[in-house]
């Protein structure tokens, strides 16, 4: 299966073939409680995609911004990747990784804000939302406010990959800490992020949480034996 590209705002997107894949799980896991439950999953999916692009795209603008060099976004099976070819300096960088985080608690609240007019304006006007179209855009606005606020802020923890762990790689960097020393201080507490989300994961019984903790977990532990050879 090849991947799917295209162009959104003059940045070349790469979609894997593991992002549909991910996609289709979604939504046929949700297949089995009839035609509401099939389209509440096609919902996720759609949130689920538009979401992670919106992120992605909040790096890729600035990056455009800072002339970082041509932008490319790749979006896989566990969420994107913005890449352009000029590093950054450490200033422009935290502001490049914040951006997405932004872009996606932007989106967050800019669907909040609808669903509390048309809540509002639907109250005063004393009409249902029950079984409509109007329904149905406020179950997918309610999805991208969930999706979004809660991404933005767990992409905020301090874990490399995530934006979280690489601000704070910034941050130690503007504070006068050499680039290796940075990157290990992030290690270390990567891995004790990860084993905290971890556990909180396996209690929630929460899947999707406990692979990433285990990615996180695998990358950074690799990491730290690397550096010590």
């Amino acid at each position: 299966m090849k991947n799917l590209e295209f162009r959104l705002l003059r940045f070349p997107v790469v979609v894997h073939p593991m992002a549909w894949f991910v996609l289709g799980f979604i939504l046929l896991s949700n297949a089995s409680g009839g035609p509401g439950s099939l389209l509440r999953g096609a919902l996720w999916a759609v949130v689920l995609f538009g979401s992670v692009l919106a992120h992605e795209l909040g790096h890729a603008l600035l990056a455009r911004y800072f002339k970082l060099g041509p932008v490319r976004v790749v979006l896989h099976g566990f969420g994107g990747l913005t890449s352009y070819r000029r590093a950054p300096t450490a200033g422009r960088g935290l502001l490049v990784t914040a951006a997405g985080p932004a872009a996606g608690l932007l989106l967050g609240a800019a669907s909040l804000g609808i669903v509390l007019a048309l809540t509002i304006a639907l109250g005063l006007g004393g009409a249902s939302l029950d079984g409509g179209p109007l329904a149905l855009l406020v179950e997918l606005l309610e999805m991208l406010v969930m999706v979004n606020f809660f991404w933005s802020l767990f992409n905020l923890l301090p874990m490399s990959p995530l934006d979280g762990g690489k601000l704070v790689e910034y941050l130690l960097v503007l504070l006068g800490i050499l680039p290796s020393k940075a990157a290990r201080v992030v290690a270390v507490l990567s891995v004790a992020m990860a084993l905290g989300v971890g556990v909180a994961a396996v209690l929630s019984h929460w899947w999707f949480l406990m692979l990433i903790a285990f990615l996180v977990l695998q990358r950074n532990v690799a990491l730290l034996v690397n550096q010590r050879r």
